[in-house]
């Protein structure tokens, strides 16, 4: 059997428009890479956003190797002008159809917990009324990356306050904007467990981390392939009737608290 690292499928059959712009904010690194490579090798031509320059240009020289379309803007998520500024780079493109909302600021932080939400939930808002704006007669589908915690979970002692308030407002927002909006765009939100990033790596094997690791039925964490899958699933046509979900993926951790 492959294992989960070495697959990305091909997701050519599920309807994406070949002449269509896919967003990927966060895209440097963990999910975000992973789905704006696969989203590439089913053809849509990837904006890679992020802060991380080096990052953008590994994950673009990885697309545009294998024959795939894409460029990066480095942007922060939080400046609206700068957001606005991308919007229209990636409009130069083609139609700005998909919209992968998925960078998020780190998971500790110093900042007061009103600023530290605050700025988690309002730069996804910022980038989704910016495409709103910039592209309205484009916008298809986005899709939000949220958490388990926050959602479905409230966490732990591991986990600052922020967190989970922040995560369960971005679902919050992903719900109203599917009913707000009639479904253009359609808006879901997936929600991992604990997954395996770069970001992560240097301390989920701590043992306060492996203990919430071993409740889960599949006993290991996320790795960035598999969320980035379902991300691309539900940006795509084939998802064309699924509208303001919260889909866990998080191999049964919640089936199993």
């Amino acid at each position: 059997m492959t294992r989960p690292e070495n697959w990305a499928p091909d997701m050519s059959g599920l309807g994406f428009d070949r002449d269509a712009v896919l967003v990927v904010t966060g895209a440097a690194s963990g999910i975000g890479r992973a789905a704006a490579v696969t989203a590439a090798r089913a053809g849509v031509h990837v904006a890679a956003w992020d802060v991380d320059k080096d990052g953008c240009e590994s994950v673009v020289e990885e697309i545009t190797a294998a024959g795939g379309r894409a460029h990066l803007a480095i942007v922060d998520v939080a400046d609206t002008a700068a957001v606005e500024g991308a919007w229209r780079q990636a409009a130069e493109a083609g139609p700005c159809r998909y919209l992968f909302n998925n960078a998020g600021p780190a998971s500790v932080t110093d900042a007061p917990i009103i600023d530290s939400v605050s700025r988690a939930i309002g730069a996804m808002i910022n980038v989704t009324e910016s495409w709103l704006t910039v592209c309205p007669e484009d916008a298809e589908s986005v899709v939000f990356t949220s958490s388990i915690v926050g959602t479905w979970w409230g966490g732990s002692s591991l986990v600052q306050s922020f967190y989970p308030v922040a995560k369960g407002a971005i679902a919050s927002y992903s719900r109203h904007l599917a009913v707000r909006e009639g479904g253009r765009p359609r808006a879901n939100t997936i929600a991992p467990s604990y997954t395996l990033t770069p970001r992560t790596e240097s301390w989920i094997n701590l043992p306060g981390y492996q203990e919430q690791i071993r409740r889960n039925p599949m006993n290991r964490p996320a790795l960035a392939q598999e969320p980035a899958n379902v991300a691309c699933f539900l940006l795509s046509p084939a998802a064309s009737f699924v509208n303001g979900t919260l889909i866990a993926v998080d191999g049964g951790l919640v089936a199993a608290s």
